[in-house]
């Protein structure tokens, strides 16, 4: 059994852990590395006493570690000028220095605050399930295959997201306490969290299609790890699951699935700015039945 808090357990902690998803290549010169940022954080306000977040882990392609970049390790020292943002000096720590366990501590805990707010709360709850259920509750009758087939897996996001913003969200709830930011420093956590989101959507054209995000992460990132190679996998077992189903309830009538898709996910379009919703009403015209089956998959 490993010690938690070794080189090798940071490595796990970001090859198959909590920042599995969020790997991504850097080259300098001809040297390539695998890095999990979160120095995207460093520059936000934080409460007078708390350190700020932040912290780039960098590993060679054998996977050990190498270094960390860490932009909020110094902050701002002056009590009357704590919470202001704003970039700082970075902090290199390496292996084998005085530092690199505290190192090591601030970035797995910039990591949980990242995915936390950005990939969970933001990306799941407030951004996808809601858009999803919106949609589904505003343009498909309750009997409709498709809002039959997904309710089981949108039940209680309505109640489950309105507890989120009484409780996560809203100012003196528990994320303004349990987080080290201001209320400045969350807003602007959370008015950043979209761009910060790993997920296809950062690519140009976005890649919808699971299957295909992958394939251009390994072809022009050259990440190919156990992670996403489990994703594939899933993702398959799923799809052949989804259309299976609307074979059944469709019978392949193209011109019933495009009518059908060209109307629900406009509802989110009107209802909300996000890119997601607006991608999908594109992608839902032009393509019918495949697109039914590929976002009921993702």
């Amino acid at each position: 059994m490993y010690d938690k808090l070794s080189d090798e357990a940071l490595t796990r902690f970001c090859l198959h852990g909590l920042a599995a998803h969020r790997v991504q290549v850097e080259h300098q010169g001809d040297e390539k590395f695998f890095v999990v940022r979160t120095n995207a954080l460093a520059a936000l306000p934080v409460r007078k006493g708390f350190a700020r977040y932040g912290g780039d882990a960098y590993f060679n392609e054998k996977w050990e570690p190498v270094k960390i970049v860490d932009e909020g390790w110094h902050g701002h020292t002056k009590d009357d000028d704590w919470g202001r943002d704003g970039p700082v000096k970075p902090e290199v720590t390496r292996p084998g220095d005085k530092c690199w366990q505290e190192a090591k501590f601030r970035f797995r805990s910039s990591v949980s605050v990242l995915v936390t707010l950005v990939d969970h709360l933001y990306a799941i709850h407030l951004e996808a399930a809601n858009i999803l259920v919106t949609a589904l509750r505003e343009k498909l009758s309750p009997g409709h295959p498709v809002r039959r087939f997904l309710t089981p897996f949108t039940y209680q996001t309505i109640t489950v997201n309105d507890n989120a913003r009484n409780n996560l969200v809203n100012w003196g709830s528990m994320s303004p306490r349990f987080f080290a930011f201001t209320d400045e420093g969350l807003s602007m956590a959370f008015n950043a969290a979209g761009s910060l989101v790993l997920n296809g959507f950062e690519c140009d054209p976005p890649k919808l299609d699971r299957v295909e995000y992958v394939k251009y992460l390994k072809e022009k990132q050259v990440i190919d790890t156990p992670f996403w190679q489990n994703a594939v996998k899933y993702w398959k077992v799923i799809k052949k699951y989804v259309e299976r189903y609307f074979e059944h309830c469709y019978c392949k009538e193209e011109g019933k699935v495009k009518a059908d898709l060209s109307s629900w996910p406009s509802s989110n379009r009107s209802s909300s700015n996000s890119k997601m919703s607006h991608l999908l009403l594109q992608w839902a015209s032009r393509n019918g039945c495949p697109v039914m089956v590929r976002m009921s998959t993702t």
